[in-house]
């Protein structure tokens, strides 16, 4: 009987995995602020993990050992789908894929970002992307606007916004080269976060952070992206983000 049971959970998630539809569904924020699927009108109820093989320390260490990148994702990504989760969480590395403009740079790390978002698409898996993760990456020679401020400054210094707003646009407006979908049009990227864990400096008022966020918020929506984007309240500032034009 237990062999019988185990076959048939194997099977099933087998068929589960055969069966699992592209992650090509839009989903918005209706007026009471649930996330909800654009085609049913159903809530929108993503399980998932965070991940980071494309940046950081999780890249550095497979290319330390002499791995492949992609079959690391390619692994990964059809384990996921066995123990069918439906989502990842993806916090991009921007001291890794931009410069101390804010431009965007087209390198290793980006295309690896492509490469996981095109296979997760295929799968059934959706994305949800935090450009800015500002944490430092793993040693190594970046090039990265984040080198330059520090979080509270990131909230608060107009060069630092600048910047941020240079970057925001063109991660948005990239172009996967894997889907020849631009980021803010792909459907297997269900949100964007804007920053992770903002900090603010002492005396920082909600009013000024409202601002902040508004000033992400306008770079974000000039691509023409109308996905939902959400804002990291981190400390408490609840009423800043519930101020802004998210």
């Amino acid at each position: 009987m237990i062999r019988r049971a185990c076959l048939f959970a194997a099977l099933a998630a087998q068929a589960s995995v055969a069966l699992a539809a592209p992650a090509e569904r839009t989903a918005l924020v209706d007026p009471e602020g649930v996330l909800r699927w654009q085609d049913d009108g159903s809530e929108v109820a993503l399980f998932g993990v965070n991940y980071y093989v494309p940046f950081s320390w999780d890249y550095a260490l497979l290319r330390s050992r002499g791995l492949d990148h992609k079959q690391a994702i390619r692994e990964d990504v059809a384990h996921f789908q066995r123990l069918v989760l439906t989502a990842i969480r993806l916090h991009c590395f921007d001291r890794q894929i931009s410069d101390a403009e804010g431009n965007l740079l087209d390198n290793h790390h980006l295309e690896l970002l492509d490469y996981l978002i095109a296979l997760c698409r295929q799968r059934g898996i959706y994305s949800v992307m935090t450009p800015i993760a500002w944490w430092p990456t793993d040693p190594g020679p970046v090039a990265g606007f984040s080198n330059r401020f520090t979080m509270q400054q990131m909230t608060t210094d107009l060069e630092a916004r600048r910047a941020q707003c240079r970057y925001l646009a063109q991660f948005m407006e990239h172009v996967n080269r894997f889907t020849g979908l631009p980021y803010k049009d792909d459907p297997a990227i269900v949100a964007i976060e804007l920053i992770n864990e903002p900090m603010y400096p002492p005396g920082t008022t909600d009013e000024q952070i409202t601002d902040y966020i508004d000033t992400l918020v306008s770079a974000v929506r000039s691509t023409g992206c109308t996905k939902p984007i959400f804002y990291n309240a981190w400390g408490g500032r609840h009423r800043a983000a519930a101020a802004s034009s998210l």
